[in-house]
């Protein structure tokens, strides 16, 4: 069983955040109709640099709120998997595109409390060039 959210494209000064085919994906008894395992939030996340110069993305993290934009928390012992990829500076006009797999705080679903997902892009702009030297060292045969 699956909520779909919208897909959605989020511009910002330094780059584009694209989310699609976003779901929370829940497994559900037929019988009692109880939440059976974790939801997880699966989907693609795609950002694109807009920026004249180099975007170091050190992460991107997920919250998940009520109607009032509290953080709805994991309860104790709820399996939590945070969202944790790789993500390569990014070039003016690259994009980097990676899988959504995350684990949703359990009274979010059965409670039906998630109005909101906040998502948090951690970057830092620079204005810098990677640059590597190449030096031979001469070897002295005796």
């Amino acid at each position: 069983m699956a909520m779909t959210l919208a897909s959605q494209q989020i511009k910002g000064e330094q780059f584009t955040l694209e989310l699609s085919d976003i779901k929370i994906v829940k497994t559900v008894d037929m019988k009692t109709k109880e939440l059976t395992g974790a939801p997880f939030l699966r989907g693609s996340i795609k950002i694109i640099n807009n920026s004249k110069s180099i975007l170091d993305v050190q992460g991107v993290t997920f919250q998940y709120l009520d109607s009032s934009g509290n953080p709805i928390p994991f309860k104790s012992g709820e399996k939590k998997v945070a969202y944790s990829t790789y993500w390569a500076d990014l070039k003016p006009g690259r994009e980097a595109e990676n899988f959504l797999d995350l684990t949703v705080p359990m009274s979010a679903v059965k409670d039906k409390s998630l109005a909101s997902i906040q998502v948090n892009v951690v970057y830092i702009p620079t204005p810098l060039k990677r640059e590597a030297l190449q030096a031979p060292i001469n070897i002295e045969q005796k």
